[in-house]
């Protein structure tokens, strides 16, 4: 039986920066550092054949066609593995759940053990997105879903202790968040001298084979770009943010929080695919989005260059437009015994006394114990008790507090 917990606010950090490692000091040559190179398809095979390497892929949406594969060594192989990208479908079973995405059929399990958080920027008070359990996460997708979006999400496992075989699919996600910012589908794992496949008969040159996908490497005409990072990148922290001003004289954005970017000579600016309007390509696009009312995300990895202010290096950024959020990051989750229920005005009323309507968008959990809201009439009326979790859009304060259900699970309150 699925037990929800309450929802909670649950604070993800303090400040504007997120910091995923050893926040370091160094220093750099007047000509600046260098944090990749670009290396040829024999290079990336020569590099396999020494030992295990840490690649993160970047597709084209909608193929299984690198654009961009990052190589990484070192102890990028104990850092989490990740999958970024689109959902197209979610099955829902009685003890985990399986999300398709919409980039290759990949699928990724979320069970019982698996965190959820939600979508957050650097400066936001708390983290009022987040699911509060498997159910609830399952009926937000549902609901996205038969509404006709495909809200993204990033899942992560800890990497590994032995690497995965190319052709297993398997992916257990240990965390998964819903976030606008990984509508770029990616993968990112440790992979080996087995998973690169050559091609007799280009194209593609090659072939990278991860979680049973064949992804597509096309360097001959120039849509795959294999770089190495280099040791420059030790002591990298990933940053995440609001950008509340720019510099394109200084080659700077200033975050929220007072953090800058400094881009130098080796820094990598994302650009977008053709037909992305939402990421910016140069510090010029950024405060040209500023001066005209937009709010501008920055996320990526840099390298402390001082302590005060707080600046960092950049190796890669991204600049992104916030979107306005969307339906299923908004909303009020609820874990309440049924105290009464009437199908004629579709509503059923809780334990605290809100007041919940039953729309014709309201999907109620197959795998609960009562599936139609007449089914807890009846229960009722037999003096069964009965418990309702699931999520709403807030349509009145009240009193009494009123909600319009997105998902319900009804089930035996024992």
């Amino acid at each position: 039986m699925l037990i929800l917990k309450p929802a909670r606010i649950l604070p993800m950090m303090i400040g504007g920066l997120v910091l995923f490692a050893c926040d370091s000091q160094r220093s750099t040559g007047p000509a600046g550092p260098q944090f990749s190179r670009t290396i040829t398809l024999p290079g990336f095979n020569s590099l396999l054949g020494a030992g295990p390497a840490r690649v993160r892929i970047w597709l084209k949406p909608g193929t299984l066609i690198a654009r961009r594969v990052v190589v990484r060594q070192g102890d990028q192989l104990t850092r989490d593995e990740r999958v970024d990208g689109r959902v197209a479908a979610i099955t829902a079973s009685a003890t985990e759940d399986t999300v398709t995405l919409s980039t290759g059929d990949l699928k990724i399990v979320v069970n019982g053990s698996t965190t959820f958080r939600g979508d957050r920027e650097e400066g936001d008070d708390d983290n009022p997105s987040a699911p509060a359990s498997l159910a609830e996460f399952t009926l937000r997708l549902q609901n996205a879903l038969a509404a006709g979006r495909h809200p993204a999400v990033e899942a992560r496992r800890p990497a590994p202790g032995t690497r995965q075989a190319p052709t297993d699919a398997a992916f257990t996600a240990a965390l998964v968040r819903l976030d606008d910012a990984a509508d770029r589908p990616s993968i990112e794992l440790n992979v080996q001298n087995a998973n690169l496949l050559t091609n007799a008969s280009p194209p593609p040159d090659a072939w990278l084979q991860v979680l049973d996908r064949k992804i597509e490497l096309r360097t001959s005409d120039g849509t795959t770009r294999i770089g190495q990072q280099t040791p420059e990148t030790l002591g990298e922290l990933q940053f995440r943010g609001k950008v509340a001003s720019v510099d394109v004289g200084a080659q700077t954005a200033t975050l929220a929080d007072g953090t800058i970017l400094h881009l130098v000579a080796g820094s990598d600016i994302e650009t977008g695919d053709e037909g992305d309007d939402s990421t910016f390509a140069t510090l010029a696009d950024v405060k040209t989005a500023l001066a005209g009312g937009d709010s501008v995300v920055a996320r990526g990895e840099g390298l402390r260059e001082t302590a005060t202010p707080r600046t960092l290096d950049v190796i890669e950024v991204r600049f992104r437009k916030e979107s306005p959020d969307e339906p299923e990051h908004r909303g009020v989750a609820f874990a309440d015994s049924v105290t009464a229920a009437d199908s004629v005005a579709a509503t059923f009323t809780l334990g605290n006394g809100a007041l919940v309507n039953v729309t014709a968008h309201t999907m109620i959990a197959p795998f609960g114990d009562f599936h139609t809201l007449g089914a807890v009439v009846r229960a009722l009326a037999g003096h069964q008790r009965v418990k309702a979790e699931g999520f709403g859009m807030l349509a009145s304060m009240g009193p009494p507090k009123v909600l319009n259900a997105i998902g319900v699970e009804f089930e035996l309150n024992h």
